[in-house]
């Protein structure tokens, strides 16, 4: 399709322009509907999204011919969500994905309100995706809003984004693999490097968890539960050595030698993910 010429004004231009996004939006949505059908979404998703990267590019350049980087406000405002539905399943999360990129990469530079509406119109494409099985599409979105809410010096909203990004990546690894494997234990701990507070809560859980077994354990000398639970928090904040745990109990030692190196690592893995989050290193 031609997007325009000389005898087309600027309105007949952004006008057939939107009219090529909502094709290729439909061309896009049917292509992953058609493989969902099939079954063959897993394997195909790769190759859809690959597609639409490049059609994206296109999208752009089209979009500079059509004078639509002139404007000082949003230009496709009617495609971002909650848009008009279009024809295919899926077809409007996909033209408000287009619309983003196209808008947020132009030459004209979004406003803060203009910035705001389209990331959070980005992060419900993801969330859309997402619900829909299409994890490395939900990904893709929620890396252009991370991207988007960088520019925009918005430290919050861009660490939301980034950890939904990387929640919709561990989705699309392979179950039962060490990729995923390792990305599950991430989430669990400490929200991939998002969430460093959730480690301090894990870190309550093994101290606890360590006075238990102490307390189960033989006591030589009457120790109490409270000297036992005093015993497993110093141990492991600091590491008892060779003197200190002498006149400890013998059944005691392995347990506390097991704690001492769970903590160093826990510890220090705290506070360097709570520093990259306070510094945003």
């Amino acid at each position: 399709m031609v997007m325009g010429g000389p005898s087309l004004d600027g309105g007949t231009r952004l006008e057939t322009f939107k009219d090529l996004l909502t094709a290729r939006a439909n061309a896009i949505a049917e292509d992953l509907d058609r493989a969902r059908r099939q079954e063959k979404l897993a394997t195909e998703e790769k190759r859809i999204l690959d597609e639409y990267v490049h059609r994206s590019k296109l999208a752009r350049q089209s979009f500079s011919r059509a004078g639509g980087s002139a404007s000082v406000s949003l230009t496709l405002g009617s495609f971002h969500l909650p848009g008009v539905p279009l024809v295919q399943p899926l077809a409007t999360e996909v033209a408000a994905l287009l619309a983003a990129y196209v808008e947020a990469n132009g030459r004209q530079w979004l406003g803060d309100d203009d910035a705001q509406a389209v990331g959070e119109s980005l992060e419900k494409v993801g969330a859309a995706f997402l619900a829909a099985g299409m994890p490395l599409f939900a990904e893709h979105a929620f890396h252009q809003a991370a991207t988007l809410y960088r520019r925009f010096d918005d430290a919050p909203a861009e660490d939301r984004c980034k950890y939904r990004r990387a929640a919709a990546h561990r989705v699309s690894l392979p179950p039962r693999t060490f990729q995923r494997v390792l990305a599950d234990l991430q989430a669990v701990l400490f929200g991939y490097g998002y969430r460093p507070l959730r480690l301090l809560v894990w870190i309550l859980v093994l101290v606890a968890g360590f006075t238990g077994v102490l307390l189960l354990l033989p006591r030589t000398g009457g120790a109490t539960a409270s000297e036992a639970f005093y015993v497993a928090l110093q141990n492991f904040l600091n590491p008892m050595g060779l003197g200190d745990v002498r006149y400890l109990s013998g059944s005691w030692k392995p347990v506390l030698e097991i704690e001492s190196y769970t903590g160093d690592v826990f510890r220090n893995l705290f506070f360097v993910l709570l520093i990259r989050r306070l510094f945003r290193l």
